[in-house]
């Protein structure tokens, strides 16, 4: 039931908030610590040309 309130609160403060506030600014440092998470997906068949 917890997780469920929590998610519901999670759901409701994503679609209040202003789109801006959701995501930084591409040269800001807060988009770089993102961007270093992020990893590169190859399909299958990619994979296997290597």
């Amino acid at each position: 039931m917890k997780a469920m309130k929590e998610a519901g609160r999670q759901r409701t403060l994503l679609q209040e908030s202003p789109i801006d506030e959701l995501f930084p600014e591409p040269d800001s440092d807060a988009a770089k610590k993102v961007s270093d998470k992020v990893f590169e997906y190859k399909m299958k068949h990619e994979r296997d040309e290597e």
